[in-house]
């Protein structure tokens, strides 16, 4: 059996190479209807939000400083949306990456897991 990709394009991949995962708890408290945050670059997100009654600014700014202590400090795009898009089998997908898996795996190869392994081998 081959990998399985569905739940590494789930998560959003820090510079430093952590995996940030359960993104949608950003959210959590916030009169949003729906939500998706889409990792286009290693240093983008565009957060796709269809505001619920008495969202305002001040809440577009909360969504963006908790995402940047999951992510650190990486530019974040917030688009106001009826509806967030919906996948082929007509669910949201609230976490996107777009990154290649060649981003992907050199991301991940210099993050912190890598790191513990390096220093173990030294040990």
């Amino acid at each position: 059996m081959g990998p399985i990709d569905g739940r590494t394009q789930d998560m959003v991949l820090t510079p430093d190479g952590r995996q940030a995962m359960r993104m949608e708890t950003v959210f959590y408290g916030l009169p949003v209807r729906q939500s998706q945050i889409a990792q286009e670059r290693l240093d983008l997100l565009l957060v796709r939000v269809a505001p619920g009654p008495g969202f305002t600014s001040l809440h577009e700014q909360e969504i963006i400083d908790r995402l940047r202590e999951r992510v650190g400090d990486v530019r974040i795009n917030v688009e106001r949306v009826d509806q967030v898009p919906l996948s082929a089998n007509g669910k949201i997908r609230h976490v996107i990456s777009k990154l290649t898996p060649a981003e992907r795996s050199a991301v991940l190869a210099r993050g912190p897991a890598a790191r513990e392994r390096d220093r173990q081998s030294v040990a």
